[in-house]
């Protein structure tokens, strides 16, 4: 027989166990730690090009409708409301050309 008794085997093979997963344990939180910071960055970056396009997405509807408004309603027309509405029609168009050149800068 071995000159160690069972119980100081069993000790050293829980120590050895026990340092394992302790080891494991860190090495995995390390991974955790990096894949965290790049899903950070990329989120980030990603969320900006969201936010421009919702912006876009939401200017053009409203473009949309203000063409609508101004077809369709004859009085508006005859009464000369049309130019306030094509004067924030321009202004969208050119808030969506330059949410367009921030998403296509960034890509």
């Amino acid at each position: 027989m071995s000159k160690l008794g069972i119980w100081a085997r069993l000790g050293f093979s829980y120590s050895l166990l026990v340092i394992l997963l302790v080891c494991l344990g860190a090495v995995g939180l390390s991974r955790q730690r990096e894949l965290y910071g790049k899903l950070e960055s990329i989120v980030r970056h990603r969320y900006a090009l969201v936010t421009a396009a919702t912006e876009a997405m939401e200017r053009h509807a409203e473009n949309a409708r203000i063409t609508i408004e101004i077809l369709l309603l004859s009085e508006i027309q005859a009464k000369g409301l049309a130019e306030p509405l094509e004067a924030r029609q321009k202004a969208n168009t050119a808030a969506i050309t330059a949410a367009i050149q921030r998403i296509e800068a960034s890509i």
